[in-house]
Formats: structure tokens, sequence, C-alpha cells
């Protein structure tokens, strides 16, 4: 079954209705984005629980800009706002929505906020929405994302090093535009399982083997980079999110050597590109995360050094 577009993704993945009128596009591109981290994030670590606003389908930020979900639902109930999990961004959401009502964006009655006509109107003005798409990749990539990377890979013998890092990595999640350059990364971990360098289970998850870990005694630069609020955007480039979604499939395979079907079944395709290639998005452990940042600062020197000669 193939998606066409980002509403029908929404309607797929039984998201809340979205916005009305000028924030309809954004708080689409925010749920695609949510829902691509949601199927394509390989974690290394385990993650705490999503906060209770996690499970109404939108991020409360404590900006202004939240009273926009008052009009998901017809209103946001207060007993709604005092779930929330963390007591500081509970007290700022409680803030901004009572400085709202005093402005007169938002009615407070039956402990609900409503928007008003005035905050109808403001929240489908051009500088809210932008505020809002700015505040909730924030909020994204500062809460969620604090220890995740995106990782390129080529099918080459670049890839292995990322197993100074990371502990498997799931053919499943990887995402791509092209599906050559997939078979192009699957081949090379194939050819690697048969000289010892990893194992591919029969669901498509690839491990390092001792023979690999003995490689790397000091940290090594791999092309990766955090995700950040600088570059959310050129990582989860949500103007080329394409998702293809086959229906009961669960992306196992018969055996090893059978991976190819992964990239016919089970894979989902998309492009989140950092650059050109295959795109993993791994999520760190802090260790890993330290390691890969005096890899970069040993480069970085290096590169210094060489141009000074």
């Amino acid at each position: 079954m193939i998606l066409n577009s980002i509403e029908d993704t929404a309607q797929q993945f039984n998201v809340a209705r979205p916005i009305k009128n000028g924030l309809t596009q954004v708080l689409n591109s925010i749920r695609s984005i949510q829902m691509f981290l949601d199927k394509h994030r390989q974690q290394q670590v385990v993650q705490p629980n999503k906060a209770v606003e996690q499970q109404h389908n939108y991020n409360f930020t404590g900006q202004h800009t939240d009273i926009a979900f008052c009009d998901t639902n017809g209103s946001i109930s207060y007993e709604e706002i005092s779930n929330i999990s963390d007591y500081k961004l509970k007290d700022n959401v409680t803030t901004s929505f009572n400085n709202a009502v005093e402005d007169g964006y938002l009615s407070y009655e039956n402990a609900s906020y409503t928007l008003t006509d005035k905050g109808k109107e403001h929240i489908n003005s051009q500088s809210f929405i932008e505020q809002f798409e700015k505040d909730q990749k924030n909020y994204i990539a500062n809460n969620q994302l604090q220890n995740t990377v995106a990782i390129n890979l080529q099918g080459n013998g670049d890839d292995l090093k990322i197993f100074q890092y990371v502990n498997q990595i799931d053919l499943n999640k990887l995402s791509y535009s092209n599906p050559q350059q997939f078979k192009q990364v699957q081949n090379y971990f194939e050819k690697c399982e048969k000289y010892d360098f990893v194992k591919i289970s029969k669901d498509g998850i690839v491990t390092p083997t001792e023979k690999t870990k003995g490689m790397f005694t000091q940290p090594q630069s791999v092309n990766m980079e955090k995700i950040t609020t600088k570059n959310f955007d050129k990582v989860i480039d949500i103007n080329k999110y394409r998702n293809s979604v086959q229906t009961g499939a669960n992306a196992t395979k018969a055996t090893a050597k059978a991976s190819s079907s992964v990239a016919k079944t089970g894979a989902t395709t998309a492009s989140a590109g950092a650059t050109a290639g295959v795109t993993a998005v791994i999520d760190l452990s802090k260790e890993a995360i330290k390691a890969f940042d005096k890899a970069q600062k040993l480069n970085q020197s290096k590169r210094i050094s060489q141009s000074n000669h």
C-alpha cells in the first residue's frame, strides 16, 4: 500500500485530526517527522517512557504557540495540562495558557481552555505559524534527540567503522531515497559476513563480531553527525519524505542469505538524508557520544596541523 500524501500517512497512522486552515500543512509536517523518528530511529540504549503529553499526538513545548492545540479537538482541559509529567514544562504551559487568556486569545470555562475568535485569527497568521514550526522542531531536537545521530552508509569499508559507536544496525530501519543505494549497503554487509566481520540475523539485524570490535583501538571518525536544531531540517528533510507501507509485512527473512527480501517487503523507504546514501538514525549511549566527540576533535587537530605545513 503506497501512501501518496502526508495526509494519507497521517490517516494510516491514526494521528489526531490536524489543526484547521493555515496550520494544517505545518502540523502535518511535524506529525510526519515524529512518525519518521518513531519508525526509523534505531535505539541502542533504553529511552525513558514518553511523557503523558506525547500520548496526545502533539508536543507541549511551554511556548506561547502551544495554544494552537486548542483547535485540534475544540479545547484543552486543565486536567490534561496538569497531567504533564515534567514539572517545569507543566508550569510553563500553565503560565502560557493563562497569559493567553489575559490577552484574549483563549477563554477559560468549565476547567477548559478554548480559542476565542481573536485566538483563531491569531494562530492562522503567518508569523504564528512560522514560530509554531520553530518551537516544535526545537522541542523535538532538544528533548527527544539529545544523543541521536544520523549516519550515512555508503556500502564500503567506512560502514564497518560505525560499530565503534553502535552495537547493531537494523536493516529494516534504514532510510533511503534510492533502493539501489540500500542494496549496495546490504550487499556490503553480506560480504562482511562471509569474512566474519559481522553477523546478520534472520530478521535483518547486523552485529559486529569480536574481530571487528578489535579493529578499533582508538576512536575513528565516521560519516556521522549529531541531530541538532541547526541541522534538523537537513537531516530530516520532510520535503523529501516518502513512505512505502506494506500492510501486514513484518520485515523478517527466512535466512540471513535471503536478506534481499528486506528491500522488497520489510524496509521502509524514506529520505532523511544528511547526505546522499542510506541513513541510519541512531540513539547513542553517552559513552559513545563522548568517544565520537573525541574522534572529531582529533580529526580537527590533524586537519589544522596539516594545513599549517
